[in-house]
Order: C-alpha cells, then sequence, then structure tokens
C-alpha cells in the first residue's frame, strides 16, 4: 500500500510545485525512496501471492505518481510476475503519448484487449468521484464522459465495442 501522499502534497518547499514538474518532469531525487519501499512491498507481496496479476500505469504523460509506480512494478516484471501496464487516463488522449512512452520504456510490449462495454458505466462514474480533475481536464462530466467512451471504443472501432488495453513485456 502507498502510506506517501499525492506528489503535490510531498516536501516543503513542495517538490512539485509548478505543473511541468509534475506531469512531464521528472521525478524528484527524495521521491526515490517512496519507489524503493514499493517495490520492495510489491515484491514480498509477489513472494505470497506469486500467481496474482498486477496492475500498474504504464506512466504515459509522466505524471510522477504514475512513474514511481511504474518503476516499482518493474521489479515485479524483472522476477516474471504478470504485470499489465494500463494506459494512463486522460494522458494518453494526448497525440503521440503512447507511442512516446511505449518507446521510452523499450518499445518492447505486446498489447492485451478486454472488452469492457458493460463495465463502461461503472468506470465513468468511478472517474467522476475525481471532481477536482473533471473540470481541469474536460470541462464537464459530461465531457469526460465523452472522451472516455470515445476514447474506449476507438481503440479497436466495432460498433458498440468499447475495449480497455493493457500492455504486457514480450
Amino acid at each position: 500500500c502507498i502510506r506517501d501522499s499525492d506528489a503535490i502534497y510531498r516536501g516543503s518547499p513542495a517538490y512539485y510545485s509548478q505543473e511541468g514538474q509534475l506531469i512531464g518532469g521528472e521525478v524528484h531525487p527524495a521521491d526515490i525512496e517512496i519507489d524503493k519501499q514499493l517495490a520492495q512491498d510489491l515484491v514480498t507481496l509477489h513472494e505470497r501471492l506469486p500467481d496474482a496479476v498486477w496492475y500498474a500505469p504504464l506512466g504515459i504523460g509522466r505524471h510522477v505518481d504514475h512513474l514511481i509506480v511504474c518503476s516499482a512494478a518493474d521489479r515485479l516484471i524483472q522476477l516474471g510476475a504478470n504485470v499489465k501496464l494500463y494506459e494512463d487516463f486522460p494522458y494518453v488522449l494526448q497525440e503521440r503519448a503512447l507511442e512516446e512512452r511505449i518507446t521510452e520504456l523499450g518499445g518492447s510490449f505486446e498489447p492485451a484487449y478486454v472488452e469492457m462495454s458493460e463495465m463502461l458505466p461503472t468506470r465513468t462514474e468511478a472517474a467522476g468521484l475525481y471532481t477536482s480533475q473533471i473540470e481541469l481536464n474536460f470541462g464537464n462530466r459530461a465531457a469526460m464522459q465523452r472522451a472516455m467512451s470515445e476514447y474506449t471504443h476507438g481503440i479497436r472501432p466495432v460498433h458498440t465495442v468499447h475495449l480497455e488495453r493493457f500492455w504486457t513485456p514480450r
């Protein structure tokens, strides 16, 4: 479990006081300990649950908290654990963001598709709980729901089918 607060609250003075530091920047050196501890916790859990499937953000958009979790999950990948990296939403909507992140990570990933049409309403409802992010990223709840629907449908445009795409190392 992550015991540390969100990136915008860490440090005094704040490590990530500007948006460019928080999203698109580099992980602050003081946060490397969070990465190490999280990786250690995940490895310990993996030893107890060797058949578990792990889900972690791919780090698209380079939000520092997502980068830390992706980095820690890489330790599981190195142990041969079943790790599925998900596409960070809404950052994946940025042009070429997915391709750039895959390239940054070495490019050796295989996509896996999961049909999630029935879960889309639940997913959009859950995303709606991040009220501070709705206006910031979409303007309003309806625009957020539309963006999620269009994105999940656009992964592989088939009438009424919505997909989630995960990435696994080759």
